[in-house]
This record gives structure tokens, sequence and C-alpha cells, in this order.
């Protein structure tokens, strides 16, 4: 299967790592899943039987218990669910009675969804913005990439170490951008995400804001 990686926010945080989990648990979505062996690679289909967040397990049960490939312990296991394309990577611990019982995924990617038509301009955007937060502090971030933009707002990448001059709600002013018309714009932080930069894998924040009026 192939993955736009650009299209993808990766999710590092246990507790939102839990709710979309359960989320496909209690809504029954199908679960692709697929393993690299020695005899080549092995893909079988299940749902979410249990989750225990107290050990980190996860217990699978295959549609079709009597035909399911069995999945090997200790390799790696890649997972496709088709709810918001949702994909992680885990490993087999156990296996009994046809189900898989799997460790929790420390990191989960999940594709972004778009109410409007947005230009996408990647992790090889030469598109940045320099902006200001509008609160007491009024911190400056001379140098976001634009990796996205719509009429209603942008998605951006910030370095890490700025992490603690936003939140979400956060209003900002866009001091100045390489695209036209956004200077001096107001706009609300609506999503702060981890993201990895597939091409160098550098990690930044993915910070996703809504443009408003004064």
């Amino acid at each position: 299967m192939e993955i736009d990686d650009e299209l993808y926010v990766s999710i590092n945080s246990r507790n939102d790592i839990r709710t979309l989990l359960t989320n496909i648990q209690k809504e029954s979505y199908v679960i692709k899943v697929w393993q690299k062996t020695d005899l080549g690679r092995i893909l079988t289909i299940v749902r979410i039987d249990s989750i225990d967040f107290t050990t980190g397990e996860i217990l699978l049960k295959p549609l079709d218990m009597k035909n399911a490939k069995m999945l090997e312990p200790d390799i790696p296991i890649y997972f496709y669910a088709a709810r918001r394309k949702v994909i992680f990577k885990a490993v087999v611990s156990k296996r009994a009675k046809g189900r898989f019982l799997i460790s929790s995924p420390e990191e989960v990617k999940v594709e972004e969804m778009r109410r409007t038509p947005r230009k996408q301009y990647g992790y090889r955007s030469y598109q940045t913005l320099a902006f200001a937060t509008v609160d007491k502090f009024s911190f400056e971030i001379p140098d976001a990439q634009i990796i996205d933009a719509s009429e209603h707002g942008i998605g951006m990448l910030i370095r890490m170490n700025d992490k603690s001059k936003i939140h979400k709600g956060l209003k900002i002013k866009i001091l100045s951008s390489t695209l036209p018309g956004q200077e001096g714009v107001l706009a609300i932080i609506r999503n702060i995400t981890t993201a990895t930069n597939f091409l160098t894998g550098d990690k930044h924040l993915r910070v996703g804001v809504e443009f408003v009026e004064e």
C-alpha cells in the first residue's frame, strides 16, 4: 500500500492514542494487519477485541478464525484502519486460540481531514511566514515553514523548542509571509501535533491555524 506521508499527522500522546483506538474498537472498524517474514508477507483482517491500557496490550480477533494466517511473535506488524486512514506499528507478544496479543503503539499516523481544498506544499516547501503571539508575552516566531494553505487557514512547521510559546486556542498575528494577502492577518491555533519530516527524519511541531476577523 502506497502512503503519502505528507498527508499524515503523527500522534504521540498516550491519551490521544487511547481515545483513537477505543473509538476504533467501539465502532468495530475492520483493520488490515500485515507482517514481513522470511517466508514472505503475511496479511490478515482483524478487529480489536479488547484493550488493556494498564498493561499496554491489545487483543486482536481475526474476522475469519478458521482461515486466519498466524502472525509471528517479536516481528513488527503494521496496521491500516479505514477510519480516517489510521496507520500504526506494533509487535505480537502472544498468540492464543487464534487471537493475537500486541503491544500498544507508541505512535499512530492519522490522515488529516480537510473541510475545504488545500494547496499542498509539503516538506520541500520554500513558503515561509513570521508570526507573533497575541498575548501578554508577544513571542515572535520568524521562520515557520508553510506546508499547506487554504482560504480558511494554513498548516505550518515550527521548531520543537518553540513548543512552550504556543498552545491550542492562542491567537496569532502574521507579520510577513511569502504567500500573498496574509500579512497582518489574525488566526487561531486549532491543533498542534508532532510531525516527522520523512525526507530528513527531523521532528517538528505541526501547527494548524484558522483565519479569524479582527
